[in-house]
C-alpha cells in the first residue's frame, strides 16, 4: 500500500470505531488507515472476547464496529448479534477474504454497505466506512 496517500477528512465528527481482527498485521493496518482518515478513537480487539470488554467499557462512544468475518471462537457476525443487543442500532462492517454469498452469516451481507471482501482499495473501505458513520451524506451546518 501506498503510504503517501492522502485522505479526506470525515464529513463530521466521527464517533469512535473498534476495529477487531485475529490478523494482528490487518487490524494495525485498518486501526493506521482509519486513524489517518480522521477517525479517533479507533480502539482494536484482536479476539470477540476483547471487543466485547472493550465495547462495554466504550459503548458509548462507539459508532462503528469493523470487524473480520472468520475468527476463533466467534465469528464476526456472531460478534455482530451480541454487540447489538445491547446497541440496537450500531453500525457494522464485516470483512472477510470470502465472498458474501460463500458465508452462513447471522446477519444479512450487502457488498458495499455492510461487507467488504478483501483485498479492498482505501477507497472502498473509507466510502463505506464514512457512508456507515454519517448515512446522510450531508456536512452539519456550522453554529
Amino acid at each position: 500500500m501506498d503510504s503517501n496517500v492522502a485522505f479526506s477528512a470525515p464529513k463530521e465528527k466521527a464517533r469512535a470505531i473498534l476495529v477487531v481482527d485475529d490478523d494482528t498485521q490487518v487490524l494495525k493496518f485498518l486501526t493506521r488507515m482509519l486513524g489517518a482518515m480522521g477517525y479517533d478513537p479507533v480502539y482494536q480487539a484482536s479476539s470477540a472476547q476483547e471487543a466485547l470488554e472493550i465495547f462495554k467499557l466504550h459503548e458509548r462512544h462507539i459508532g462503528l464496529v469493523v470487524s473480520d468475518f472468520v475468527m476463533p471462537e466467534v465469528s464476526g457476525d456472531r460478534l455482530a448479534l451480541r454487540l447489538r443487543n445491547d446497541k440496537p442500532h450500531l453500525n457494522i462492517l464485516l470483512i472477510s477474504g470470502n465472498e458474501a454469498e460463500s458465508l452462513q452469516s447471522a446477519i444479512p451481507l450487502e457488498v458495499g454497505r455492510n461487507f467488504l471482501q478483501k483485498p479492498f482499495t482505501i477507497a472502498d473501505i473509507q466510502k463505506t466506512v464514512d457512508r456507515l458513520i454519517n448515512p446522510s451524506g450531508v456536512e452539519p451546518v456550522p453554529a
